[in-house]
C-alpha cells in the first residue's frame, strides 16, 4: 500500500526524537486512532538507563495519571510487561474497582478504547505503544489485520528511536559549564529557579540564564528535556553532588494537539 510506504519513509527519515514523535502521530492516525503514547526504556550505557515518552494523549491526562499514582494500578502496563503480543483494552479484566475507576477516568479524557503493542528489542530495550480512540476495536479478521499492521509500524518506530538514541550517545558531548551543570543537577531534583538560586547563592535570573544556555547547547527547548538529554549524553552525571542515586532519567515530550 502506498500509504504504508509513505509512513515507513516518514518514520525512517525522522532526524530526532521529536520528529519520531510526529511520525507516531501519523502512524496513529493511519491506524484509525486519535491518541497515542509511545514509551521506550533503553540503556545507553550500563549505568545510564533512559526513558523516552512521546505523548499524543489529551492534555491533562498525564498530570492526572501521575498525581493519582495510576501507574501502580494500571492493568495496561501490567499486561504489557507479561506479553509480547498486541492486545486490546477490551480484553483486560475490569472487575477490580481500582482498574474500573482508571478506565472510567481515562474515558473522561477521551481514552475510551485502546490497543497496546509491547516490544522487546534486540538490545534489551523495552517499548510500548498505546493507541486510543472513542470507537470500539473491530472483531474477527479486521481485528487481526489491525493488530498485525500496528505491530509492524510500531517495530519501525522502535528501530528508528533506538538508532536516534544511540546516535546521540556517540555524538560529541556538549561542553556545559560548571554552573550550568550545577543548575541542571538541582533542577533534576525538582527545585525551582528561586530555590536553586538560594542553594547556589546566585540570583534567580542568573539561574534562568544558565538553564537557558544549557538548553541551547543541548538543542532542546524545555528544562525537563535538557535534564534528560544531558544525562543521556553523559554531559551530566546523575549521581554527582547528591547522596541519592538517580537511576533513570526520563525525557517526556508532549505532542498533544491543541
Amino acid at each position: 500500500m502506498r500509504g504504508d510506504v509513505l509512513l515507513r519513509n516518514a518514520i525512517n527519515s525522522a532526524r530526532d526524537v521529536r520528529e519520531a514523535g510526529d511520525a507516531c502521530r501519523k502512524a496513529s492516525k493511519a491506524l484509525g486512532f486519535e491518541y497515542f503514547l509511545y514509551g521506550l526504556r533503553i540503556a545507553v550505557s550500563p549505568s545510564r538507563p533512559c526513558q523516552f515518552v512521546l505523548s499524543g494523549y489529551p492534555k491533562g491526562w498525564r498530570s492526572h495519571y501521575d498525581e493519582q499514582g495510576l501507574m501502580m494500578i494500571d492493568p495496561v502496563l501490567a499486561k504489557a510487561a507479561s506479553t509480547v503480543t498486541p492486545f486490546g483494552w477490551d480484553e483486560l479484566n475490569r472487575s477490580v474497582p481500582a482498574a474500573e475507576k482508571l478506565f472510567r477516568e481515562a474515558a473522561s479524557f477521551g481514552l475510551k478504547h485502546g490497543l497496546t503493542i509491547p516490544l522487546h528489542g534486540i538490545g534489551g530495550e523495552i517499548g510500548i505503544m498505546n493507541l486510543s480512540r472513542g470507537e470500539p476495536l473491530p472483531v474477527g479478521a479486521a481485528r487481526a489485520k489491525l493488530f498485525q499492521r500496528a505491530q509492524w509500524i510500531t517495530s519501525l518506530i522502535q528501530d528508528r528511536m533506538r538508532e536516534l538514541v544511540l546516535a546521540d550517545e556517540n555524538a560529541p558531548k556538549p561542553r556545559l559549564s560548571a554552573r550550568e551543570r550545577d543548575c541542571l543537577r538541582f533542577a533534576a531534583r525538582g527545585m525551582t529557579s528561586t530555590t536553586i538560586g538560594k542553594q547556589l547563592g546566585i540570583a534567580e535570573s542568573t539561574v534562568a540564564f544558565h538553564l537557558n544556555s544549557a538548553e541551547r547547547k543541548l538543542g532542546v527547548r524545555t528544562r525537563s528535556h535538557a535534564i534528560a538529554r544531558a544525562m543521556a549524553l553523559g554531559a551530566l552525571d546523575p549521581e554527582e553532588g547528591f547522596p541519592e542515586k538517580i537511576s533513570t532519567s526520563e525525557q517526556f515530550i508532549d505532542l498533544a494537539e491543541a
